[in-house]
Order: C-alpha cells, then sequence, then structure tokens
C-alpha cells in the first residue's frame, strides 16, 4: 500500500529536525570542548605563575633563616662566651634594676637558643632540611625550637610542614604525603585564596551536549574566579618575599656591628684580663652593658615571627621593619660611645 503523502512529509520533517538536533549537538560539544580547555589554560596559567613567586618566597624566607640560625651561632655565640666569662656582674648602675631583670632573663634564654643553633649548624647549611631554614625564618630561633602556638611540637624542624598549612604551601611540602598544592584552601595565605583550586580532571560532567556545553561554561566561571584569588596571593606573597629580604638586610647589618662590639668586649675580657666585675672602670661597665643590649636587640628581631599561623605578616615584624632605620642608628651610636 502506498504511504500518503502527509506521511512522507512528517517523517521528512522529523528526518530534517533530527539532523537539526544532532548537528547542533555536534556543535554544543565541539564548543564546551574548547571552553573546557580554555578554562584549563587559564587555571594552569594562574598556577604556575604563583608557583613560581611561591619558589622565590620560599627561598627568600630559607634565607633569612640561615642568617638567623648564623648569627645566633657566630656573633651571639661570641658574645655569650665572653660575656658569660664576667664574674659578679651588677649592671644596675649601668642600665637600671628593671632592665638589668629583663636582660639577664634573656641572656638565659640566649645561650640556650645558642646552643641549639650551634648543633642545628653542625653539619654545615647544605645539611640543614629545607623545612628547618624555613622554620627559622618563619618563626625565629626560640619559637622554632620550641613549640608552634598551636602546641605542636617542631623541634628540629624537619617536620615543619606537619604544624603549618602556609609553610607547608611555600616548601612545596604538604600536610599529608603527596603534596597537596594549591588544593591546601583556607590555610593558604590566611584565606586570601578562599577556597581549593579548581582541579579540572579533563573530561566535562553529564552525557548530553547542553549540560556539557552548560558545565564547561560553569568551569570557565570558577577559573577564573580561582584565576583572581591566585593573583591576590601572589601580590600578598611578593610582599611577604620584599618585606623578609628587608629582614635579611636588617639582621645583616646589626651582626656585623655586633662583631665590633665583641671585638671591643674580649679586649676588656680576654686580653686584658679582667674578668671581675668590680675591677672594671666605669667605660669598661657601660662598653659591656651596652654590648649586651645591642646582642638582645638583635636577639628580640631573630626571634619576632615573620608569619602567622594563616600566614599573613605578624603585627611585630612591621614595626621591625617602620623602625628599622631608627634600630640602625641606635646600634651605630652604640658601638661608637663603646671606647676601650
Amino acid at each position: 500500500m502506498a504511504v500518503p503523502l502527509f506521511v512522507l512529509l512528517g517523517m521528512a520533517a522529523a528526518g530534517a529536525t533530527g539532523l537539526a538536533k544532532g548537528a547542533k549537538g555536534v556543535a554544543d560539544s565541539s564548543k564546551a570542548n574548547r571552553i573546557q580547555e580554555e578554562a584549563e589554560r587559564l587555571l594552569r596559567k594562574a598556577e604556575r605563575e604563583v608557583g613560581s613567586i611561591r619558589e622565590e618566597t620560599n627561598g627568600a624566607i630559607q634565607e633569612l633563616g640561615r642568617i638567623k640560625a648564623e648569627t645566633y651561632a657566630t656573633e651571639l655565640k661570641d658574645f655569650v662566651a665572653c660575656f658569660s666569662q664576667i664574674k659578679h656582674i651588677n649592671l644596675k648602675e649601668s642600665i637600671g634594676q628593671e632592665e638589668m631583670v629583663h636582660l639577664t632573663e634573656n641572656l638565659a634564654e640566649m645561650k640556650n637558643t645558642v646552643l641549639s643553633a650551634v648543633q642545628v649548624l653542625s653539619s654545615g647549611v647544605a645539611g640543614i632540611g629545607a623545612g628547618a631554614l624555613l622554620g627559622w625564618g618563619a618563626y625565629g630561633g626560640v619559637m622554632a625550637l620550641g613549640t608552634a602556638s598551636t602546641g605542636a611540637a617542631i623541634s628540629g624542624l624537619s617536620g615543619i610542614a606537619a604544624t603549618n598549612a602556609t609553610l607547608a604551601w611555600l616548601g612545596g611540602g604538604a600536610l599529608a604525603a603527596g603534596g597537596g598544592g594549591m588544593a591546601l584552601g583556607t590555610a593558604v595565605l590566611g584565606g586570601i585564596v578562599a577556597g581549593p583550586a579548581l582541579l579540572i580532571a579533563g573530561g566535562i560532567f553529564g552525557s548530553k551536549a547542553k549540560e556539557k556545553l552548560n558545565n564547561a561554561y560553569s568551569n570557565l566561571s570558577e577559573a577564573e574566579r580561582i584565576s583572581e584569588e591566585l593573583k591576590t596571593a601572589g601580590v600578598e606573597l611578593q610582599t611577604i618575599c620584599k618585606k623578609t629580604e628587608q629582614i635579611q638586610r636588617l639582621l645583616k647589618q646589626l651582626a656585623s656591628l655586633q662583631q665590633q662590639a665583641n671585638r671591643k668586649l674580649d679586649e676588656i675580657v680576654n686580653q686584658r684580663g679582667k674578668r671581675n666585675w668590680k675591677l672594671f672602670s666605669g667605660q669598661e661597665k657601660k662598653t659591656t652593658a651596652a654590648c649586651l643590649k645591642l646582642a638582645q636587640m638583635i636577639k628580640v628581631i631573630i626571634d619576632t615571627p615573620l608569619l602567622t599561623e594563616d600566614g599573613i605578616l605578624t603585627k611585630e615584624i612591621k614595626e621591625v621593619l617602620g623602625n628599622k632605620e631608627e634600630t640602625i642608628k641606635q646600634a651605630e651610636l652604640t658601638v661608637r660611645e663603646m671606647t676601650v
């Protein structure tokens, strides 16, 4: 029996519609793939850029850690060795009762940290773990050798990545074996990166072409958002890196002045053989007290934490840097007045 014309026309129309839908589906799928690839490229580029800044910042903090540890193990060690030979010290007449108590307490702490720094450096800088240097740079001597504010023990600092997510990320480590990279989430840089980085592992969710396209648009939007967050994190990292380098320079200048002060104290104690405070002249007492104050000044800066546990610069380190010019002036004046 012949098929009616209207049926043939209907079948043709349906076929044409099907072909059109099929063609649109192919086009949507192709477009979705292109958008997905763009999202992935955008995220990879942002991660590479912030990764580069991260490495630079990591290197700067490690270098600061090296400078801190070596300053304790050299200039402050030499001061402690010389100062400790003096018997019957009474600094009240030189610096006052209240300040004397404060400095005496810090001297005992300084001795302990000197011993720890010498031990840490006993195998040479090359033998120190990156985590240890990162911890010294971020925390300072006493905190680094004791505990983090969370109470987690970080003695030796080889496991620093296990106590601070920001340092783990900066050092390229992670809270768990195998890394984690940008997926450390809110712990990184104090929540600047507000959520885990979008890990688009290829493929677009959903099997239908239209859903595929919608997911691709959604992924691109998320990648753009995270890319902006990473840029913000990069700016913060650059600030941390710059401030870290400023602290490096400040400590190097102060360490050089401490060397000069130590030589003057050594002249009194070892070259002149004066080890009894009661036999010191007035000027010798002033020189000794000034050398102690300079060492204390350096200790305070070394022990001032660079970063909070949220990965942002501490208020205290900003104050140190805000006063750095005055600090250097005072240190230089102190050394000039140490006439022996």
